[in-house]
């Protein structure tokens, strides 16, 4: 499992309160795709990083059997079907 954090997920349900600290429990409200190493990953997790200040998003992924090991495989996290940018690799063993 990986945890990858951004901003710019959009609208969360319930809404945070700006400038706070959230508590976590938060969901996007726009769908979300995370693709390691070119094949889909479970999305476990989506939403507001508990402990961080509002507007930092967590989403959560197992990475799929099938990606070949390696120290640069890519990852894109799609958010209402807008891809990240490219260029984001993790290391997988």
């Amino acid at each position: 499992m990986v945890q990858i954090f951004g901003t710019g997920e959009g609208q969360e349900s319930p809404a945070n309160v700006t400038g706070g600290v959230t508590a976590g429990g938060n969901s996007t409200t726009l769908p979300v795709a995370v693709t390691i190493g070119g094949v889909q990953a479970a999305v476990t997790y989506r939403g507001s990083a508990p402990g961080e200040v509002s507007g930092v998003f967590e989403v959560d992924a197992v990475v799929p059997t099938g990606v070949t090991p390696g120290a640069a495989v890519p990852v894109i996290v799609a958010i209402g079907g807008q891809p990240s940018q490219s260029g984001i690799t993790i290391a997988v063993q």
